[in-house]
């Protein structure tokens, strides 16, 4: 959705690569500065805390932020995680409710899902919130919202066909195309590593949580996130309509 404005539809996981690399990859290649690796100017993603101790980041930077409920991280994160014994996932779960992330997250400097939340929007000078079941929502709104942002003047009409490219079934077609002709980028590169088991593009869906975790860890999990997201909605300024299973 970031390139998308730039650049236009076509876009293939590969030219994401280019235009918005991912930090991780890049600490992991040895490419510690960003500026100098990256010029003055750049995109880049990551899961990363905002820190200023970090010499990549600084309150200059401009985020946006993707911001998606807990319970749908932890289930989106079942999926990224490889567990070689299936008797591992119960307690991995258990682990993530009562430490309030992964605690694999911790020793990356990701810290837990609030902690990085909190540090990005009050971190940069200017900060975008995107709640991700606001996209799944009304993604029209949310892209000019986006371009709005990003200062780039955008049609409603390539808005609209930006926003039909980039839903959730087109999306993993081009998952499934890429992966079958072996194409660089992220999805061939993510599909490697994972011995082709599972796709990047997993589910995309609201409360997802529900179908893969089990009842008594989701009640565990929505009493303990209850007042992390509330203070994150009052950070905000409202309540964030899509975690109206809080009242519940």
């Amino acid at each position: 959705m970031i390139a998308g404005p730039f650049r236009g539809a076509g876009i293939t996981s590969a030219d994401i690569d280019t235009l918005i690399p991912d930090t991780h990859e890049m600490a992991r290649k040895g490419s510690f500065n960003l500026t100098e690796a990256l010029g003055s100017e750049f995109f880049v993603k990551t899961h990363w805390m905002f820190a200023q101790s970090n010499s990549a980041f600084s309150r200059e930077n401009v985020c946006i932020y993707v911001l998606r409920n807990p319970m749908d991280v932890l289930a989106s994160h079942l999926n990224f995680t490889q567990f070689p014994n299936p008797e591992l996932r119960p307690g991995f779960i258990e682990n993530f409710i009562e430490k309030g992330g992964s605690p694999l997250w911790f020793a990356h400097g990701i810290g837990s899902w609030f902690e990085n939340a909190m540090s990005w929007i009050n971190g940069p000078t200017r900060c975008l919130v995107l709640i991700y079941e606001a996209l799944l929502r009304d993604p029209v709104s949310e892209t000019v919202r986006l371009a709005n942002f990003l200062n780039v003047e955008i049609s409603l009409g390539q808005v609209e066909e930006l926003v039909r490219q980039f839903q959730f079934d087109e999306l993993r077609k081009q998952e499934s195309m890429e992966r079958s002709s072996a194409e660089e980028g992220l999805f061939v590169n993510y599909s490697a590593s994972r011995d082709g088991e599972t796709f990047f593009m997993n589910r995309g869906k609201e409360n997802y949580f529900r179908e893969v975790i089990p009842e008594s860890s989701v009640e565990k999990g929505l009493q303990a996130f209850k007042a992390p997201m509330a203070q994150i909605e009052e950070m905000l300024g409202g309540k964030i309509e899509s975690w109206s299973f809080l009242s519940d």
